[in-house]
């Protein structure tokens, strides 16, 4: 490794604080997500923060809001992801809702194909929501 990405390297406390901001920031927006959906506050207790480096998903949500939000949440807050950059890309392409279809190329030797993912603005999901759920 050189001196210049020697310099640039995150240490795991840093990362650590940082997946941690993240898993904050997400369960705030998902708290004012069902709170507009629902016309109920949720309050921290019903999502759970797991500690980095646990196994399973970063935010785990309690029975009562996945029956409203049945989701997996992984939060990643990762600069060398260009997702953002590709969301800006679909923007630019025209007037319409801009998504990012993308999947990881596959293991070298394993040969299985990664799924399908799908990733767009936090204000365009809840318009999607939106149109689909005049509440939950």
């Amino acid at each position: 490794m050189t001196p210049e990405h020697k310099a640039n390297k995150m240490k795991p406390s840093s990362a650590k604080n940082k997946g941690r901001e993240g898993q904050k920031e997400v369960i705030t927006l998902l708290q004012d997500f069902l709170e507009e959906m629902t016309g109920v506050w949720y309050s921290d207790d019903y999502f759970k923060s797991t500690s980095m480096g646990a196994g399973g998903e970063d935010i785990f949500l309690s029975p009562e809001i996945r029956t409203h939000i049945p989701w997996q949440v992984e939060v990643k807050r990762n600069k060398k992801k260009a997702i953002c950059r590709d969301i800006e890309q679909a923007r630019s392409h025209g007037k319409h809702l801009p998504i990012v279809i993308f999947r990881e190329d596959h293991d070298k030797g394993r040969g299985a194909n990664k799924p399908w993912c799908v990733a767009l603005e936090w204000e365009v999901f809840k318009q999607i929501i939106g149109e689909n759920n005049a509440k939950i």
